[in-house]
């Protein structure tokens, strides 16, 4: 028979995923409340056990159904259920939702193929293997911080927009175009030849030299 009554205990040790549901059923002979009973340790029903493993348990206090059996000696956790007090969230009938007590979120909802994710804490992604993520249109990562711990590989063009700060030197493979002022603090050592508009910095000559003192004329393109 179906019963339901609220989560009283939850088990621990050789009773995990087991717990203890308060019936509060009615007197026979009376309109009034009896005081109520206290189930043996019962299970809860999962999902899967063999194999992949599922573990998820009703808090206590939540109404829940029960399959008893007639003596009320044995039973099963069959799930929890919404009330007047524990009411259904505001959600689409076709959304998968869920939600835990600090305000966490997780929803998918299939008509608008949206994954919503709101966590309120933070977030930990382990892997042993490689992690690929790939996106259709745009990938946009915004923190106040973002640390890359680890060499990075960008095959593609990259474009700052901010300031760039490079603690450690950079080794520059091709060639390379900047639109603007240049300053330097430090030496500038150069392989090869160094040309200022159409002035080669080696190998460019003067006009008007003479012997002595004097200063020559600017240099020749």
């Amino acid at each position: 028979m179906i019963k339901y009554g609220t989560i009283a205990k939850l088990g621990t040790g050789a009773h995990k995923g087991m717990a203890r549901v308060f019936f509060q059923e009615l007197d026979v002979n009376s309109d009034k409340p009896s005081e109520g009973i206290e189930s043996p340790w019962m299970p809860v029903m999962q999902g899967f056990t063999l194999g992949a493993k599922a573990f998820r348990m009703p808090r206590l206090g939540t109404l829940v159904g029960c399959m008893m059996d007639e003596d009320w000696e044995t039973g099963m956790i069959l799930g929890a259920r919404y009330n007047t007090q524990d009411t259904a969230p505001d959600v689409p009938d076709k959304t998968d939702y869920l939600e835990f007590e600090d305000g966490t979120q997780i929803s998918y909802d299939p008509e608008a193929h949206l994954l919503k994710v709101d966590v309120k804490g933070d977030v930990q992604a382990l892997a042993t293997g490689a992690v690929m993520a790939q996106a259709g249109t745009t990938a946009t990562v915004k923190a106040p911080s973002i640390v890359l711990d680890g060499p990075v590989h960008v095959t593609g063009t990259l474009l700052v927009d901010g300031k760039a700060t490079l603690g450690a030197g950079a080794d520059v493979t091709g060639a390379v175009t900047q639109t603007g002022n240049f300053t330097l603090t430090g030496a500038f050592t150069a392989t090869g030849e160094i040309t200022s508009g159409a002035i080669p910095l080696t190998t460019h000559k003067h006009t008007g030299v003479t012997t002595g003192s004097g200063t020559s004329a600017g240099p020749v393109p």
